[in-house]
């Protein structure tokens, strides 16, 4: 039979909590991916990461600005993101080396 996986597209990861400094609130720092794949969708951008799941960004540079959010992410979900695009792998690749295409 086929087996169905989850494709969530822009999945929301909130990667510093929102902070209060000398009585100013300012905003949490969210990451947003291109694909969230396996598992079940995501809600809030607070949830953790489901066993299994991946998440996918699709780069044709590395900006200092994603450099920073992926650390972020790395610290806060104990898991990598998975970079497709030139110079990186396909897409497919990915996915097979996660065990989605079997």
């Amino acid at each position: 039979g086929q087996r169905k996986i989850l494709l969530q597209l822009q999945p929301r990861f909130r990667i510093l909590d929102a902070q209060l400094i000398n009585g100013q609130k300012l905003a949490p720092i969210v990451y947003v991916g291109d694909f969230l794949v396996g598992g079940a969708a995501r809600v809030n951008d607070d949830e953790p990461l489901q066993p299994g799941q991946i998440v996918i960004d699709a780069k044709g540079m590395l900006t200092s600005s994603f450099r920073r959010k992926r650390k972020m992410f790395v610290a806060r979900y104990k898991a990598d993101i998975w970079l497709v695009g030139k110079g990186y792998m396909t897409e497919a690749e990915v996915l097979s080396k996660n065990n989605f295409l079997a």
